[in-house]
């Protein structure tokens, strides 16, 4: 008996011992790599400062961090008091715009997505370019660069300015003489669907005609890709407070990651096995299509005038291979197998649709609560239809692409230019990214400091309240004010590319920039032409989710309830 309590009491030394040294370890190991970085003290055992970011709005907490500590701030995240045992690092928030161009532009790859945050965007809509890193992603880069050029964009304008008309067509059947209540986002997310299944793989989704408007307003759709996307987000994105601890969790145990719950449980893999399917026959139909049989494949000519960028993909996918033979690295070999594609095919689901139509929403949302930069973006539509000898638009006719403004010609238009850009600025589909370093570095910052960072250390960038700093955009940066657009201002300076921060900078840039801004300056240009967008008055806030999406406090749901009416 003496023998198993000295043996359990040793044991027992021998295990507070460890946990000791594990807590000295990661206090000097804090010392030496984040000593000189200010920041709060956790407010929460469990969530240290993410309890702030879980609970409330995340733009002005950044803000507020950054006014109090300044551009590089260090926070502690789960389990993040100063002595514990199973600590992460703490994180570092970062809104200094030299640190944030080295990261994400110039060692973009020693940076990369967080790897929880790999792993779901992975198992929603496949290893494509949105879940991977590191010569994969280089080369899937590469692959999928041709589909999305100024060229290609251009050819698929004249679709845009199809489904925009069908979504006209569709609100106008509603609008009586005093308007009609509609939740806009549906309908401009089942456009968008529409528009990226014609646009980026020469199908008919038809999700527009699969909508029902109910009496107070709100539309239901029950087109089966649209349920399966929600379910399947809903599971894998589930923002509750378990779910972050066992996100955090998992980064200490990854082995907890195969447990049956969230993106492993049956229920997830229903809902995504639906997405996968769509996109795998998608990618068969086309290389049928687009390629023909193998003697023809180079020297198909019906195929080679279709304009999506699945046929672009599989073109350029078919020259790769053709020189194959020459080629001796992983890099040079750029063209993508079939699971590859097909992953392509659910990102460009998920991206070309959610973050499009969130965008337009919010913009015309906007445009609502702003009537007179309302009027002001008609004006200037109309009057480039009549200099460009544009017949006005019928209310139920089809369109041809020369009843609408061109891609060129859209972009001439300077204050449908300031108001997406303004919208872009206010309310960006992403709203926070994060980077983990894969080595010991060095991050130097505008005003000459230099931060220690280990490796594994998680670095958060605000977007969305960078997008929002006072500093940058002036005192009035939380409004909607398109004309900031023609003025000085320093975002403009630090932030010059296209939608300021909010395609991200580098390598991991969207690389459907071109394509989302084209779709929402067509859908734009149609919708206010033909319609007038009236606030009801009614609390529509960000959802901060995968996306920015408006939510609605009275329905508590998703939804942007505008009242709609023919515009003058």
């Amino acid at each position: 008996m003496n023998v198993v309590v000295y043996t359990a009491t040793v044991l027992f030394c021998v295990c507070i011992l460890c946990v000791v040294g594990v807590c000295v370890r990661l206090q000097l190991r804090w010392r030496a790599w984040l000593r000189d970085v200010p920041g709060p003290q956790a407010t929460s055992f469990c969530y240290g400062n993410l309890y702030e970011l879980i609970c409330r709005d995340v733009v002005p907490v950044f803000l507020e961090w950054k006014a109090t500590y300044g551009d590089a701030v260090r926070i502690w995240g789960t389990f993040g008091v100063r002595v514990n045992v199973l600590t992460q690092e703490p994180r570092l928030v970062l809104t200094d715009p030299v640190a944030i161009d080295y990261i994400l532009r110039k060692r973009a790859y020693a940076y990369p997505k967080v790897r929880i945050v790999r792993r779901m965007l992975g198992k929603v809509m496949g290893y494509g370019l949105l879940a991977v890193e590191g010569d994969v992603h280089r080369r899937q880069k590469r692959a999928i660069q041709p589909g999305f050029s100024t060229r290609s964009i251009r050819k698929l304008t004249p679709l845009f300015h199809r489904y925009a008309h069908r979504l006209r067509a569709q609100l106008a059947r509603q609008v009586a003489d005093e308007g009609a209540l509609v939740d806009l986002y549906r309908f401009v997310a089942c456009a968008a669907l529409d528009a990226i299944g014609s646009a980026g793989f020469n199908v008919e989704f038809n999700t527009l005609a699969h909508t029902e408007t109910q009496t107070d307003g709100q539309v239901h759709v029950g087109h089966p890709l649209i349920v399966a996307f929600e379910h399947t987000l809903e599971i894998a994105t589930g923002n509750t407070m378990a779910r972050n601890l066992f996100d955090a969790v998992t980064m200490i145990f990854p082995w907890l990651e195969r447990l049956p719950i969230g993106v492993e449980s049956v229920r997830f893999r229903k809902a995504a096995d639906v997405l996968f399917r769509v996109a795998s026959e998608l990618v068969q139909e086309a290389k049928d299509a687009v390629l023909g049989p193998a003697s023809a494949l180079y020297r198909t000519r019906t195929n080679a005038e279709r304009p999506d960028l699945l046929a672009a993909l599989l073109r350029a996918n078919a020259n790769m291979t053709r020189n194959n033979d020459e080629k001796h690295s992983v890099l040079d070999k750029t063209e993508l197998s079939d699971d590859e594609l097909a992953a392509q095919l659910s990102t460009f689901i998920f991206a070309g649709h959610e973050t499009t139509a969130t965008q337009t929403t919010w913009l015309l949302w906007a445009l609502a609560q702003h009537p007179e930069a309302q009027d002001k973006l008609r004006a200037e539509l109309r009057a480039a239809r009549r200099a460009h000898n544009l017949a006005e638009q019928s209310e139920y006719g089809a369109c041809d692409e020369r009843r609408d403004l061109t891609m060129d010609e859209l972009e001439a238009l300077p204050y449908l230019d300031a108001c997406v850009r303004e919208s872009l600025r206010l309310h960006g589909a992403i709203h926070t990214t994060s980077r983990m370093a894969t080595e010991r570095d060095v991050v130097p910052c505008a005003d000459g400091r230099r931060i220690l960072v280990d490796k594994d250390t998680v670095i958060m960038i605000p977007l969305a309240a960078i997008s929002q700093d006072p500093a940058l955009w002036g005192n009035d940066a939380h409004c909607f004010r398109p004309e900031r657009w023609f003025e000085e201002m320093p975002g403009k300076d630090v932030y010059s590319a296209y939608g300021g921060i909010s395609f991200l900078l580098g390598a991991h840039a969207c690389i459907g920039r071109q394509f989302a801004t084209a779709e929402m300056k067509s859908f734009v240009s149609v919708l206010v032409n033909a319609l007038r967008f009236v606030s009801d008055g009614r609390r529509t806030i960000v959802k901060r989710w995968i996306v920015s999406r408006p939510y609605d406090l009275r329905t508590h749901q998703d939804a942007c309830m505008l009242r709609v009416c023919r515009a003058p």
